[in-house]
């Protein structure tokens, strides 16, 4: 068979023209338009190691409609030291064609050593990804965080070692209040706070109200501070420009004043409840706001004009308003962790068997067995039919120890409990929070805990003991409404979750002191009735019993009650735990109260002893003031809490029913 060249030739140009057409129109992803990713990560491109740190990622879609999972991928750990623990935070995305989308994450990082990963995906498969290297961008330093403001100081200008100021657009700011986590004190613009959006406007004003600091400053322009919205963390009263020459009243605030022979504008505001820390005449410059546990500092000249940009003290200033109330006070002292994770392995939400049953019943199963051998031993002709029974009998106790506890617990697993420590003082209903989850698994699975609409600073405790990398991952799925954290779990295992916060807990109360004694007042203005309360004054303890939800605790103690009491050494905390607590403990509150209380009176010791002018009191909770987060499958048990309230001892001139007067 002879074949013609030329025939040849035109089949194979047909063939290669019908492929590339083929290609060219077919729905394969070879040929669709590329997805872009950028990321911006922490301010600037700065982080907080240790501390929870927010991440802007946009996707930019120049194709068709693509949906699919946005991944950020933190691993922590050293395989070395068989600790490696990967952390996945993911949102389900949908990008239209030709789109631009921006989406924000709050993320923890506490190591540098391995990349972060950035990627999405779709239908299993990797369409765009991004490595960063940690390294470049961590800092252990606290940042000063400016947004909007072109006048920066430099880090000498800074109230301490280990601050550093930092640049950030107000885009990228956090959407969760613990992404201000590495940040001291933040200072910006009116117009950034206008502009934020809606969940970061939020994020901020809820991290002011746990302990952050706030600096915003005054400009001719001033109609940012009319808009509703930002009236509710700056609640100003605008009366007006005027022109000023000089402010000599910043001389006693940092060593120098302002002067200027052309005049500049100053802002004249009023803010109900401020304090006025610098006024020149009758025109406040600096006022000072408390909000919650944090504060608003309000300047009434603009830090991008003349004459502040272009003074020479400006570094005196610096140094001075950073300084403000930079430390927070952090109340109380926190419990050994070790105690507490003891405490809650003993508290597991399961069934076990009474002990006293579980020892009749292996009485029972060892003396069967001792029978059967001794059976084996002198009649061997009848071997084969006691070997038989001897089977029988193993399997048997088998079958019934499973359905005892394993089969039990099976529709509980898992399960999951907690304990929280709460620690305020005097008038301030925020409480600085530690919480830790416990999630227990009989079975291997995928579990995922809900904790509803609150975005809480979740992360794992790394176990002691190296095990398997699988156990040691979990994912944050994220969405507009909720958080939802899945961890995967081998059979017979657990894991632990803490995190710390600020949270609104609504007590209050005040303690006074006269000739005759002490009044102690503590009104309880939450849903939880908080048991066994006791207090710690003068090197004692003493029982003030429950205070109960919405009710007041009022407490007279004469001089004579308070040292009629032994004083308190260490050596007998172990004696006094056993007077005020029952041998066998029936719930997990007493379980946790037996477990803690010891460690708590010493705690409570070191930290107080000695200081006669201040009163700690203490309480339990017997109920979860977190939402547990099984709801769906498994069985939540109970959380405890502990309250731990401190406040100082004023000194009065007398009590006359309930009005005091105060020196």
């Amino acid at each position: 068979m002879i074949i013609n060249p030329h025939a040849m030739q035109r089949i194979r140009h047909h063939f290669f023209t019908a492929f590339f057409i083929l290609i060219l129109f077919s729905p394969t992803p070879v040929f669709s338009a590329p997805v872009t990713l950028d990321v911006s990560l922490g301010f600037n491109g700065t982080f907080s190691l240790n501390k929870w740190t927010p991440i802007n990622i946009v996707l930019e879609n120049s194709g068709r409609t693509l949906r699919g999972t946005l991944e950020v991928i933190v691993t922590s750990g050293s395989e070395f030291q068989g600790n490696v623990q990967d952390t996945t935070y993911d949102r389900e995305v949908e990008l239209p064609t030709r789109s631009k989308k921006m989406y924000t994450f709050t993320i923890y990082i506490d190591s540098v050593i391995h990349p972060l990963i950035i990627r999405f995906r779709q239908d299993g498969k990797t369409i765009v990804a991004k490595s960063l290297n940690l390294r470049t961008h961590s800092t252990e330093k606290k940042l000063v965080l400016f947004s909007g403001v072109e006048n920066v100081p430099e880090a000498s200008s800074m109230p301490e070692k280990g601050i550093q100021p930092i640049i950030s657009h107000g885009r990228f700011l956090p959407e969760n209040w613990f992404g201000y986590e590495g940040v001291e004190v933040t200072v910006m613009d009116a117009r950034v706070l206008d502009n934020l959006r809606e969940k970061q406007f939020t994020a901020l004003t809820e991290w002011v109200r746990k302990g952050g600091k706030l600096i915003t400053s005054g400009r001719s322009n001033y109609g940012s501070f009319l808009n509703q919205r930002t009236r509710q963390l700056l609640p100003i009263k605008i009366l007006g420009l005027k022109r000023i020459y000089e402010i000599k009243s910043l001389e006693n605030f940092c060593g120098q004043g302002i002067t200027n022979s052309d005049g500049f504008p100053i802002l004249r505001v009023e803010m109900e409840g401020a304090l006025r820390l610098v006024q020149e005449a009758d025109t406040p410059i600096i006022l000072q706001k408390t909000l919650g546990m944090g504060q608003v500092i309000f300047l009434a000249f603009d830090l991008d004009s003349s004459p502040f940009s272009a003074w020479s003290g400006r570094q005196a200033f610096w140094k001075k308003i950073l300084s403000l109330n930079m430390l927070a006070l952090d109340p109380g002292f926190k419990l050994e962790e070790k105690n507490i994770l003891s405490a809650m392995i003993s508290s597991i939400p399961a069934r076990f068997p009474a002990f006293v049953f579980v020892l009749l019943f292996l009485i029972v199963y060892i003396i069967l067995i001792q029978i059967i051998f001794n059976r084996l031993e002198r009649k061997s002709e009848q071997r084969p039919r006691y070997f038989m029974l001897l089977l029988v009998i193993i399997a048997l106790f088998s079958f019934s120890s499973y359905r005892l506890f394993f089969n039990n617990n099976t529709p509980r697993d898992p399960s999951y409990n907690s304990f929280l420590h709460l620690k305020t003082s005097d008038q301030n209903m925020t409480a600085n929070a530690e919480y830790v989850g416990g999630l227990y698994g009989l079975k291997h699975g995928n579990h995922r805990l809900n904790f509803g609409t609150t975005f809480y600073p979740l992360v794992p405790i790394r176990p002691d003991w190296p095990k398997d990398v699988t156990l040691r991952t979990l994912a944050f799925h994220e969405n507009e409404e909720n958080q939802i954290l899945s961890i995967p779990l081998e059979k017979w295992s657990h894991r632990f979750l803490r995190m710390s916060m600020r949270m609104d807990f609504q007590i209050r109360g005040q303690a006074f002191r006269d000739d005759q004694g002490i009044l102690i007042m503590v009104e309880n203005m939450t849903s939880h009735t908080i048991l066994d309360g006791r207090i710690y004054y003068a090197g004692r303890f003493f029982s003030v019993g429950d205070i109960v939800s919405g009710k007041k605790l009022v407490k007279r103690m004469t001089n004579r009650e308070i040292t009629k009491g032994a004083l308190f050494h260490p050596e007998e905390a172990s004696s006094m735990v056993e007077e005020m607590v029952g041998d066998n403990p029936s719930s997990p509150f007493e379980n946790f109260r037996n477990s803690l209380l010891e460690g708590l009176l010493l705690q409570v010791y070191s930290q107080y002893h000695g200081k006669q002018e201040v009163i700690y009191l203490f309480g339990w909770i017997a109920s979860s003031v977190i939402q547990n987060p099984l709801t769906s499958i498994g069985t939540d048990g109970e959380g405890v809490a502990l309250l731990g309230w401190e406040t100082q001892v004023r000194r009065i001139q007398g009590v006359e029913g309930s009005r005091i007067r105060v020196n």
